[in-house]
């Protein structure tokens, strides 16, 4: 979805669930409790509880449910689409070593880290609230951030980075990079870093839509930024119930893994939702939370 619609509400939903639902172990904010409504918290409360949620069928379709192998997923836009034959079919995460079965650990394991990403922002509410579920937890995550919205909303966008979050250019509106040409890819990333402040701004960047080929990444390169892209993602765009989003999280967990979110670009209640959800299960499964290794590293501008 487009940065150019803004969306201000969240939106309220009537809910009529028995308080049993409120106690599985991790604190749930007021976005969490109205974001699950429409799913029952009969439901919500044993299915979560077990770890065992049961996806319904009709949004398990090879069209809609991410895979829990490395795929890049397209968002859904008047833009072209990932689906196009500019789609990058490499490697989704450039930076990310050989990964293992997720498993819970036993004490003898060593920790394994998971790299959060959200893309879009910042935007209203909604990232201040997974800032807040990111500090309940003590991880660390990216932002791919589009420069109209850190325009619009600089002193959230100074609170990711106060927070010790790591930031990446996500273009300016969400532009499809493989159709502008090398002096428009240029602009649009200069453009963002001149929002983002070149100081908060990591030597990384994430393609809208997933959509590149060797020239982006070229032209990338040349500005200083090391293309990334994601392993496995929610479908977060398409707003389903965060059960449903807790089931696809589930399944594409491994060490290492680059996971797409979203915190910007429209209504994200289900997201925030979702990933209060999905936090104490990691944790209990041994997982840390790092910033993507590239977007760590401070940018350093163009090369050459």
């Amino acid at each position: 979805m487009s940065a150019n619609t803004l969306h201000l509400g969240l939106g309220i939903r009537r809910i009529s669930c028995d308080t049993e639902a409120v106690f599985l172990g991790t604190k749930l904010a007021g976005p969490l409790l109205l974001a699950l409504a429409a799913t029952g918290c009969s439901t919500f409360s044993s299915s979560v509880a077990s770890e065992s949620v049961a996806v319904p069928s009709q949004e398990t379709s090879a069209s809609a449910s991410p895979s829990s192998s490395p795929t890049v997923e397209a968002e859904p836009s008047s833009e072209p689409s990932e689906s196009s034959s500019e789609v990058a079919t490499d490697s989704p995460f450039e930076d990310r070593p050989s990964t293992e079965p997720s498993s819970p650990l036993t004490p003898e394991r060593k920790a394994k880290v998971l790299y959060l990403t959200f893309d879009d922002g910042p935007w209203f509410a909604t990232t201040e609230q997974i800032l807040d579920i990111l500090a309940e937890y003590d991880a660390t995550a990216t932002f791919f951030v589009q420069g109209e919205m850190a325009w619009a909303l600089p002193d959230i966008l100074k609170k990711v980075h106060k927070a010790g979050h790591a930031i990446g250019n996500h273009t300016y509106r969400h532009a499809n990079l493989t159709t502008l040409s090398d002096e428009g890819i240029r602009e649009t990333f200069r453009a963002t870093t001149e929002e983002v402040g070149r100081n908060r701004m990591g030597a990384c960047m994430r393609p809208p839509y997933g959509a590149t080929n060797d020239r982006v990444r070229a032209v990338s390169k040349q500005e200083g930024y090391k293309q990334v892209l994601w392993d496995t993602t929610a479908d977060d765009w398409n707003q389903p119930s965060p059960l449903t989003m807790v089931e696809y999280l589930k399944a594409g967990t491994k060490n290492k893994a680059n996971i797409l979110l979203h915190d910007g670009g429209g209504e994200r209640a289900n997201t925030v939702a979702a990933l209060q959800l999905m936090m104490p299960i990691w944790v209990k499964r041994g997982f840390t939370f790092e910033a993507v290794p590239a977007c760590a590293k401070p940018y350093q501008g163009p090369i050459g």
